[in-house]
């Protein structure tokens, strides 16, 4: 398997809509850190000395992989937008080693025939 890329400043930080959304660091003024989150135009803050306890987003776990052990790192967050990112382009079918994970898509898919 190869090195995971960390993707440098950017973080998992926990939401309350979202669950859990890759941030990336945007500023640090004192004890203060600002970090925006990709994909909506919404910034959170958050203790500086608290970014040391937030996961690093590797490149990989962005990419809405099929299979979940694939990723170097799994944890709640990138299990979570795994499955997010598959499902927001009609792949309802996300497998963890021999499981399935299957989405109810609430419309037909041209995936049956």
């Amino acid at each position: 398997r190869p090195m995971a890329r960390s993707l440098e400043g950017y973080f998992w930080v926990p939401d309350a809509e979202e669950v859990w959304l890759p941030c990336r660091l945007h500023g640090q003024d004192g004890h203060t850190a600002t970090l925006r989150a990709e994909g909506i135009e919404r910034s959170i803050t958050c203790a500086a000395e608290g970014l040391a306890s937030l996961a690093q987003v590797e490149e990989q776990q962005l990419q809405g992989v099929e299979d979940v052990c694939s990723l170097h790192t799994v944890h709640e967050a990138a299990l979570l937008h795994t499955v997010r990112t598959r499902y927001s382009r009609q792949q309802i079918y996300t497998r963890v080693s021999r499981i399935l994970i299957a989405l109810n898509p609430f419309q037909p898919l041209p995936i049956y025939t």
